[in-house]
């Protein structure tokens, strides 16, 4: 689904959004994923990733990600 898809299907047990793309992507570990969690809130989006120790807010998206048809809804 596209991204404006997968905001839309976001529920309160899986808030979360991820690509299909990221499966893997950090560490080489299938299981390693990134996930995304929209907010309305001053951080904007924040990005958890097994790369980082903490979340970190602002995830800017590139065009590759804005246009993917591999989103996915996931509860992280």
């Amino acid at each position: 689904m596209n991204i404006h898809e997968a905001m839309k299907a976001r529920t309160e047990q899986c808030p979360f959004l991820t690509r299909a793309a990221w499966s893997g992507l950090i560490l080489d570990e299938p299981h390693s994923q990134v996930y995304i969690q929209p907010t309305n809130t001053p951080d904007c989006c924040v990005v958890f990733s097994p790369a980082q120790k903490a979340p970190r807010r602002g995830w800017q998206p590139d065009a590759e990600d804005l246009l993917a048809e591999d989103w996915e809804v996931t509860s992280g």
